[in-house]
């Protein structure tokens, strides 16, 4: 099953893979709700926001249950690749 859209149009599906070119706000506001429609040891790829902005979303992914695997930068742009803790 594949959705484009925001997080309000996930529904109950529960995803394997969820890739977003969004801002850091826009991930650190939904990343509860990204964790939810992630099935372990689902990825979260994510891109649209800084480099100094790792730091934060790291720090929120950490508390969602998410592990950051491998992060790529590109004049100062940043994309980043989670994957969701089995032990939730």
């Amino acid at each position: 099953h594949l959705a484009l859209g925001g997080a309000e149009l996930a529904g109950l599906d529960i995803y394997d893979i969820i890739i977003a070119n969004i801002t850091r706000n826009t991930i650190v506001e939904n990343f509860e709700v990204i964790s939810l429609k992630l099935q372990p040891p689902g990825l979260f790829i994510a891109s649209g926001f800084y480099e100094e902005d790792l730091k934060v979303l790291n720090k929120m992914a950490a508390t969602c249950n998410f592990t950051l695997k491998q992060w790529k930068t590109m004049d100062k742009w940043c994309a980043a690749v989670y994957q969701k803790d089995m032990n939730i």
